[in-house]
């Protein structure tokens, strides 16, 4: 792959993610501020780093990238179901 073109890659993976988290934090800030329930963003924001480490996995073929999808999806579901 050109090297120019995996910088491209990375930088906007990286931009998107910043925006990402900073976009969650903020509306799990605001639910904690009026007092409502926030595990489904906060679910979506650990399934969101879950699904990035399994896009790592693909790319990459090692097995702790996908460990730690496996932990970090199945915690999604677990702060989801349980309403936090």
């Amino acid at each position: 792959m050109d090297e120019g073109r995996k910088y491209i890659n990375d930088f906007a993976l990286g931009t998107v993610g910043a925006f990402a988290i900073i976009g969650t934090s903020i509306m799990i800030l605001y639910r904690y501020v009026i007092n409502e329930s926030y595990g489904d963003l906060l679910s979506l924001f650990i399934g969101m780093v879950g699904a990035f480490c399994y896009g790592k996995f693909v790319s990459s073929s090692k097995k702790y990238w996908l460990f730690g999808a496996a932990i970090l999806l199945s915690g999604a579901g677990i702060v989801f179901m349980s309403g936090l």
